[in-house]
């Protein structure tokens, strides 16, 4: 497939490609205790670009979303990735620019691009973070990325050392590329992935980080964020299956308080020709009083979604989701979102 670099995740294998990933979301949430239903309607494109000249490599990932809520508009352009790299051999590579954490599967199998995934929404835990997620994504450093063949299988090493994100008062704020920099403060994070064959999509691994989250929140704080966790994808003919298990914990310099919280999720879909069916659980056990999801005021105990898709043709698609998010005080509301999506050229 032309965008399989994409598909994978992976940026050990570029070829010299220009897709764009455009998409049209209408969403409408129930009524809540203390809001009214409301509709959302987005448009929006990623572009990706990915080069090699012989040892110097390049990719770049490109966002603009349009979005209507509720009355309210919104713009929102960045460079979602934007990497320079160095191939040592046809195993080894380091990249030096903004790129996608590798601490969690969800994110670099599927990116920005709105095709790339079977389903509408992502999984809240693996939300990126300037879009209200928990967890540090968009990372600006250090990426090394080295493979080892064995017999059939393969395995896939990730390590990288850069600045995270600032908790501000609407979330966490990574490194930006076009607007003014704000320089978090390190992180770390590695992640260890066997693919039992080379060229299959189905994978397992785990994942470490380390982050200090410099807080604008109280002066002179910070977050010292521990993660860690395991998961993969599993593919057999007409199923796929794709399934994270986290464990964060975070300490808060100024007060001392610290607390972790566990959350996973697990979707299973089944391909029909030119529909595909699928359906995903995401629980979250945590305190109730947790001084850190209590920053992420709309971060789920429980959601459920269930959806199915209609590949239009093999680049384009329309897919209906329905899901139920129950909040960690118990109470919940209902998403129904309906997408189209394309990559062109």
């Amino acid at each position: 497939m032309l965008f399989a670099f994409a598909l994978t995740g992976s940026s050990r294998a570029l070829a010299q490609e220009l897709l764009f990933f455009p998409r049209v979301v209408l969403q409408k949430t129930s009524a809540q205790t203390d809001a009214a239903a409301e509709t959302a309607a987005k448009v929006g494109s990623s572009a990706f670009y990915s080069n090699d000249w012989q040892r110097l490599r390049a990719l770049v990932e490109f966002d603009y979303q349009y979005e209507r809520d509720r009355g309210e508009v919104d713009h929102d352009a960045e460079f979602e990735r934007a990497q320079l790299g160095w191939k040592f051999d046809s195993s080894n590579s380091v990249w030096l620019g903004r790129y996608h954490s590798p601490g969690g599967f969800w994110n670099t199998e599927h990116h920005h691009g709105a095709l790339l995934q079977t389903s509408v929404t992502r999984p809240r835990i693996s939300d990126f973070e300037d879009h209200g997620g928990p967890l540090p994504v968009h990372l600006f450093g250090l990426l090394y990325q080295s493979s080892r063949a064995s017999g059939d299988g393969m395995f896939l090493f990730d390590m990288g050392v850069a600045s995270g994100p600032r908790m501000e008062q609407d979330g966490l704020e990574p490194v930006a590329v076009l607007r003014g920099q704000h320089w978090g403060r390190m992180a770390l994070v590695a992640r260890a992935t066997w693919r039992p064959d080379a060229a299959g999509e189905t994978q397992g691994g785990v994942f470490l980080a380390q982050t200090r989250i410099p807080s604008d929140l109280t002066a002179n704080d910070e977050i010292r964020q521990t993660l860690g966790g395991a998961g993969g994808t599993w593919d057999a003919h007409h199923w796929h299956l794709l399934s994270e298990l986290y464990w964060v914990r975070n300490q808060f310099r100024a007060s001392g308080n610290a607390a972790s919280f566990v959350s996973g999720q697990v979707q299973l879909e089944r391909h029909l020709d030119q529909w595909t069916l699928f359906a995903r659980q995401e629980s979250t056990a945590s305190a109730r009083n947790d001084p850190y999801l209590a920053l992420f005021a709309d971060f789920p105990k429980a959601r459920t979604a269930l959806g199915v898709r209609f590949d239009i043709t093999p680049r384009q698609a329309l897919t209906l989701e329905l899901a139920r998010h129950v909040n960690r005080d118990s109470t919940g509301y209902n998403e129904a979102a309906v997408q189209w999506s394309t990559v062109l050229p």
